[in-house]
């Protein structure tokens, strides 16, 4: 039961985001990655039934009791800065309501994704919908027409890694936005709420200015959506298709991290009470929603551009293992018992495969509270893998040397093929589960660097993957943000083709899992009607024949363990 408002709930600053950052699916953040993506329009409307009853976790007033991590660094911020934590609330934008009033002077609002010109938000709604208007743009501009962000006259304040994507003027008009804050927000971000508190005019856009000193970063004081920590920032590999690439590097010290793992576990802690909505998707009845949320009371969710990178010293990006592995047995002398980090590099496990080896060694070991330690959060045939993000790419040496010549450092650009097939047998020995991006459709790519690509997948055929081939969009903070963007129109065939050997491959992995009786079946029928009923009035419907017809009918060996 929300409580309802009140004239004393009524806060000055009001912090929120989109409902697709708050939702955490039960700590699964590959749901996520697929619907949020979608078009909205995809499959009569499919993805908005579904995103709509994704579960949330608000306290009794409506207060988030886990929110996005950027709103949780901003809503630090504050407090550092010495403003008045009864002034402050951080809230679930269904219930703005309750804290938005008179009194409100400011709102803060982060965004991920704002008008989806993101490469997952192309590929998926170009692959799936009709449109490209994903739901993660569409979330967006729910909340910035929520009557009650515009009510009260408080100046609203954007930031977060979709920032760049409403900076002009037209943007600022249409939302209703007073400022924008580009990259980094702790220092930029008090000193707009204090101008606009004061009643000063806020500039339109301000570029934040990074905290050189990581000890400085402020700590996080209240829980995290999947449970997020972040141990680095930057990357410093330099690929010109990356917005993160740009930001200066550091490693946040092991005392920070150790204090937001004690925060996330302390307010992860589960509450039946403060759970709201349901899944279409995942049918649970109250006990088993419980039973779940507790057993992932200690998953961590490590943020960085590279766990590898993590205190690493080397100009060619050599791993430091002594400091990784600090890193590690910490997080198991805590009771971290679901171990999820956010990217690696395959060059780095290529470059070290004794690091990745004893990561795994200390992620097995028994914590000092007797628990065993579950690795990661994917379960594959007999074993539970660490998921991971990770880039391939392409196979182009070409490519690599033009575009991402830091990528495959300590190797070189003639190299990469070979460090692609060694990183993955790194990886997969050690029960690491790798989630792999390509590029498709970079800037003077041809047919024969595609035929690289497809001779590279061809060799990895067998690795325990699941590959998501993306179309390459030009973010607008990144080095090529001025070529043209690639579209399922402006593709060859050849380039087409990556995306129908990639599914394959993701077909591949769960297609031994099914009794060959029902896939006889099942296959060609299922894929006939999503073509007949579907694709075959997309304008790109060639492509999506051969798409079908490799997956429901061409045989498909499968992956064993």
């Amino acid at each position: 039961m929300i409580e309802t408002k009140t004239n004393e709930t009524f806060r000055k600053i009001v912090l929120t985001a989109p409902e697709t950052d708050f939702t955490d699916f039960y700590n699964n953040p590959i749901w996520p990655f697929f619907f949020y993506s979608t078009s909205q329009y995809a499959f009569g409307g499919f993805p908005n039934r579904v995103m709509s009853k994704a579960p949330m976790e608000v306290f009794p007033d409506g207060q988030a009791k886990l929110a996005p991590y950027g709103l949780r660094k901003m809503e630090a911020a504050l407090f550092e800065s010495g403003f008045n934590e009864k002034d402050i609330v951080t809230v679930h934008p269904r219930f703005l309501e309750n804290f938005i009033g008179p009194e409100t002077k400011v709102i803060g609002i982060s965004a991920m994704n704002t008008n989806g010109l993101t490469y997952c938000d192309q590929t998926f709604t170009a692959l799936v919908g009709f449109g490209t208007d994903s739901y993660n743009s569409l979330m967006f501009r729910k909340l910035m027409f929520n009557k009650h962000v515009h009510s009260s006259g408080a100046k609203i304040i954007l930031g977060g890694a979709g920032a760049w994507q409403v900076q002009g003027k037209y943007c600022h008009d249409y939302f209703g936005i007073d400022s924008v804050v580009l990259g980094e927000g702790e220092i930029a971000f008090p000193q707009l709420v204090r101008d606009a508190l004061d009643g000063k005019p806020l500039p339109p856009v301000v570029n934040g200015t990074p905290i050189r000193d990581a000890a400085g970063i402020p700590c996080i004081q209240n829980g995290s959506v999947y449970g997020i920590v972040e141990i680095s920032r930057g990357c410093g590999r330099n690929c010109q298709f990356c917005s993160p690439t740009k930001r200066l590097r550091r490693d946040i010290p092991l005392s920070t991290i150790a204090k937001e793992i004690e925060i996330n576990f302390r307010t992860r802690e589960f509450d039946p009470d403060a759970v709201g909505g349901k899944t279409v998707f995942t049918p649970m009845g109250p006990k088993r929603l419980a039973d779940l949320r507790k057993q992932q009371e200690h998953m961590i969710f490590l943020t960085t551009e590279d766990i590898l990178l993590y205190q690493c010293h080397s100009p060619k990006f050599l791993p430091n293992t002594d400091a990784i592995l600090g890193l590690v047995n910490m997080m198991v002398d805590m009771g971290v018992e679901t171990f999820q980090p956010a990217h690696i590099a395959l060059a780095g496990a290529a470059s070290s495969p004794d690091t990745i080896a004893k990561m795994t060694e200390a992620l097995s070991r028994t914590t000092k509270q007797g628990n065993s330690i579950v690795r990661g959060f994917v379960n594959y045939g007999k074993h539970k893998y660490i998921g991971v993000e990770t880039g391939m790419e392409t196979g182009s040496p070409r490519m690599i040397q033009k575009f991402m010549r830091g990528k495959c450092l300590p190797f070189t650009p003639e190299d990469w093929p070979d460090v692609v097939v060694q990183a993955f047998g790194v990886l997969n020995d050690n029960y690491w589960f790798p989630f792999t991006s390509l590029m498709i459709g970079m800037p003077e790519e041809t047919d024969d660097d595609a035929v690289k690509t497809l001779e590279l997948l061809d060799r990895v055929k067998n690795a325990k993957t699941f590959f998501a081939p993306m179309l390459f969009t030009a973010l607008g903070d990144c080095v090529l943000r001025k070529n043209r963007s690639a579209n399922l129109n402006n593709l060859s065939d050849t380039q087409k083709e990556i995306f129908v050997e990639c599914w394959r491959h993701n077909a591949a992995l769960f297609i031994g899992k099914v009794p060959p009786v029902i896939l006889q079946f099942i296959r060609p029928c299922f894929g006939g009607a999503i073509y007949n009923l579907y694709y075959r009035w997309r304008h790109d419907r060639k492509f999506f024949k051969r798409f079908f017809n490799v997956l429901a009918f061409e045989k498909i060996m499968p992956i064993t363990e």
